[in-house]
């Protein structure tokens, strides 16, 4: 494009510097010998009218007069002809060719660059050199993982108490001893099987600014769905349903009696007693062989 529009502009100031300055000086040294001939014809003429100078005389200074005009024509020729209108079509052509080949390479060049839809990190790619990709591929997986968004399966009778803005903490067994924290960003619209289980996904955004909390490991969630200060606890799996209510088998010396119990807020693996029960009190876990209420048994602590 460059080349063929300096061409352009070459035809467009009537030819090439150098060859307008030749014809020029061609021209300027022409016109200073026509004009010293027409004066040499002039003296010549004035001799021959005093019989000083032949005929011949006057005919030769007329003959190099009209050869200098005939040469200062055919060089002011030669500097229009220097450019002529096909010329200028031609170099046009040109720039238009040049410009559609611009034009094709940089569409060549703009469908092999991929652009992803946001700025991030890329975590997952697994193209390699030479592959063949068509459009709408997956090329890669792209995030910013200073925050993560984490999908919490969370059971169906426990839906009701989860809202959205309650905090979460995350852990991870891959990095014992560390803790990740954020919020219930969205709940779930359905409830899904997972397993044995009837389960929300309850969607959740964890801050991650080390960035060391990776994308599609599996992690556990704890939602705080209230903080209860001082709460006396049982192990949610020694909780025993009789008809609607809730109750535990407790021990006195060596006999265990079903109570019932009234709970309060629980977490996965605990649950607050609001009444029924006094700090102290012994309770039955499962065990292998079944225990009913008034069964006597040995009791071994853990």
């Amino acid at each position: 494009m460059k080349a063929a529009r300096a061409q352009q502009q070459v035809l467009n100031h009537g030819g090439t510097d150098l060859a307008q300055r030749q014809i020029e000086s061609e021209l300027d040294r022409a016109k200073l010998d026509l004009d010293a001939a027409r004066k040499e014809f002039d003296a010549v003429q004035r001799l021959a009218a005093k019989q000083a100078a032949t005929g011949q005389d006057v005919i030769n200074a007329r003959q190099r007069v009209e050869q200098l005009e005939l040469q200062i024509r055919s060089l002011e020729q030669r500097r229009f002809a220097l450019v002529a209108p096909s010329d200028k079509q031609v170099a046009a052509a040109r720039l238009d060719e040049a410009q559609a080949s611009a034009d094709l390479a940089r569409s060549n060049l703009a469908l092999s660059v991929i652009r992803a839809p946001i700025a991030g990190t890329v975590y997952q790619f697994d193209l390699r050199v030479g592959s063949f990709v068509n459009a709408g591929d997956l090329v890669a997986t792209i995030g910013k993982l200073d925050r993560v968004r984490v999908t919490v399966y969370v059971d169906e009778p426990e839906l009701g108490r989860v809202r959205t803005g309650m905090p979460v903490v995350i852990t991870w067994d891959a990095l014992p001893g560390r803790t990740w924290k954020g919020r219930v960003d969205r709940l779930p619209t359905q409830i899904v099987p997972l397993g044995t289980r009837q389960v929300g996904e309850v969607s959740c955004l964890i801050e991650n600014p080390d960035r060391d909390l990776l994308p599609g490991t599996n992690v556990n969630a704890e939602i705080q769905s209230a903080i209860v200060a001082d709460a006396l606890t049982i192990p949610k799996e020694a909780v025993r349903r009789e008809g609607a209510r809730d109750g535990v088998l407790v021990l006195t010396d060596d006999k265990v009696t079903w109570r019932g119990i009234k709970l309060g807020v629980a977490s996965y693996t605990k649950a607050q007693v609001l009444s029924g029960l006094s700090e102290g009190d012994s309770i039955v876990l499962p065990t292998d062989k079944p225990v009913k209420s008034g069964s006597r048994v040995k009791p071994v602590y853990p």
